[in-house]
């Protein structure tokens, strides 16, 4: 039986080597697919829920860590998507694991943008 899902393997495989991510299609729905290579990607796996995609488990991560890569890529999209998510899980957002884990991503990166973005959001919501 022929899978519904399309990638190309040289380019998944290229992009997977610079950017521990790779992108498959599903009848044109494009679908980012990561690997856990760091300490914190592995604590993201960990918390991860395992669900059905098109009839086959998938691993989802949770809302905030969904979030904090939003937040950690940082492109205006993907800070509406970071607000979106906020909006959507209002009062489930574990927001002392956001802040802990933004901070250390920000120590490890050495790069505050994460977690002046998360200071940023959190204030835009509360106001």
């Amino acid at each position: 039986k022929r899978s519904k899902f399309q990638c190309n393997p040289h380019e998944a495989q290229k992009h997977l080597t610079a950017t521990g991510t790779f992108r498959l299609l599903y009848r044109g729905i494009p679908i980012d697919c990561l690997t856990a290579s760091t300490d914190l990607e592995e604590q993201m796996w960990r918390r991860a829920k395992r669900l059905r995609l098109f009839r086959r488990p998938a691993m989802f991560p949770s809302p905030e860590d969904l979030l904090l890569l939003k937040l950690l890529v940082g492109r205006p999209k993907d800070l509406l998507d970071a607000e979106g998510i906020l909006t959507r899980h209002r009062g489930r957002v574990d927001l002392d694991y956001l802040k802990g884990t933004a901070q250390r991503m920000a120590d490890e990166l050495q790069d505050s943008g994460i977690w002046q973005r998360l200071q940023q959001l959190l204030h835009v919501k509360s106001s």
